[in-house]
């Protein structure tokens, strides 16, 4: 027993094995066998950690801290949650509330005579970013949605290593609408800083500026629709766009139709991406994808929802310095047609 107690010792940091300490032998139990502690003057001793992020453990040390009845962050008045059995005349035991905000800011302790104790902390709740919409691709002044947690109290967004600064249009704890600035960096995630500090996107953002283009808001560079077994295409779709002010409508018709922009003249020195977006139709649909009718890859385009397709042209296309023609042909009878944007080559 003894060499026991002496391993727990060695192991635990000080101010947890005095919270231990306390817990075991200070606390009594009553008629209901739980733990009271009857409230007292509370004082501040120590506490275990004086920052955290939400979910940590925290463990307030002192005396006269019985029968705590609120524990709250002050930063928008965010209550933690209290355990009754975790709560003894030296030791108050809780977590990080999931919800509460992020910075410096005071944890205030109030049991059920209304005496207090104010304990500083800084709780760690960098922005986070979990989803861009519409598109991670942007033009200046595009208006991009970035869905995550922690972000209510962003004040600088910009894009990574360069002082080129997104404005926040609106902004809550899960969702921060921001306008893209304009750019000479063809691809960059996003800084974003909040009163915690600084996170990254792991998202890439694309500046369509930057690129070399076959289609945004229309067929770029020369190109011109070569198109067999495919009708009506509308290069000026309104209905969905990923960026810009359209998005191309194309109304297959035949088996094995194509989708055959020709030309066009586009120099690849230096880029390393061909990317796009295609909205599918009404069932999962087989394309094959090539280049001046070399190697072609097969894609599977899901069906009703936008897909983001981004290929490195060392495999795609292997020591090609230029196109002059971008095809897709779908595999098999079409169900209808689809949405495209943004086909364009990335740095």
């Amino acid at each position: 027993m003894k060499k026991y107690f002496k391993n727990i010792i060695n192991k635990l940091p000080v101010v947890l094995l005095l919270a231990a300490i306390v817990f075991i032998n200070s606390c009594s139990k009553d008629s209901d066998g739980s733990n009271f502690s009857k409230p007292g003057e509370p004082v501040f001793s120590a506490i275990s950690i004086d920052s955290g992020a939400n979910g940590a453990l925290v463990y307030v040390v002192g005396t006269g801290l019985g029968d705590m009845r609120s524990i709250i962050f002050t930063s928008q008045n965010v209550p933690a949650l209290i355990t009754p059995t975790l709560n003894t005349s030296t030791s108050v035991v809780f977590r990080v509330p999931d919800t509460a905000y992020g910075g410096k800011q005071n944890i205030v302790l109030t049991n059920s005579l209304g005496k207090s104790i104010t304990v500083p902390f800084k709780v760690l709740a960098f922005a986070t970013v979990s989803s861009v919409s519409p598109s991670t691709d942007f033009i200046t002044n595009s208006v991009i949605t970035l869905n995550g947690v922690n972000l209510g109290d962003v004040t600088a967004v910009k894009l990574t290593g360069t002082s080129d600064v997104a404005t926040i249009v609106s902004k809550t704890k899960k969702q921060l609408v921001i306008k893209m600035p304009s750019t000479t960096k063809s691809r960059s995630t996003l800084d974003i800083t909040n009163a915690t500090g600084t996170s990254t996107t792991t998202q890439e953002f694309v500046s369509v500026a930057n690129a070399r283009v076959v289609y945004d808001d229309a067929l770029q560079n020369g190109f011109q629709s070569w198109s067999w077994g495919v009708d009506n295409i509308n290069f000026s779709n309104t209905s969905e766009t990923m960026c810009g002010s359209y998005s191309m409508n194309a109304g297959w018709t035949g088996g094995w139709g194509g989708l055959q922009f020709g030309g066009g003249s586009i120099d690849l020195t230096g880029m390393n991406y061909l990317t796009f977006y295609v909205k599918g139709s009404a069932a999962d649909q087989k394309y094959q994808v090539w280049l001046d009718w070399g190697p072609t890859t097969v894609i599977t385009v899901p069906k009703n929802v936008w897909t983001y397709y981004k290929f490195k042209l060392s495999d795609f296309a292997p020591g090609k310095t230029s196109v002059g023609t971008f095809i897709v042909q779908i595999q098999g009878d079409p169900v209808s047609g689809n949405l495209w944007d943004d086909i364009m080559f990335v740095k």
